[in-house]
């Protein structure tokens, strides 16, 4: 995104800084086994939905 670099004060973070971020807002998978013996992963992502709580990107 070269582009980006053209605009007079937009400051980014590093490529690490975001995968830190992303790394505090990722859970584990929860797994659940039905009756019939299938497995299904989900995941709640309760700390990225509080995030876009909060930022107001969600209601």
């Amino acid at each position: 995104m070269n582009h980006l670099s053209f605009h007079p004060t937009l400051r980014t973070c590093s490529s690490d800084t975001i995968l830190r971020a992303i790394k505090k807002l990722t859970q584990e998978n929860i797994s659940y086994t039905s009756d019939m013996g299938k497995t299904y992963d989900f995941n709640t992502a309760d700390t990225l939905n509080t995030l876009l709580l909060k930022a107001g990107s969600i209601n």
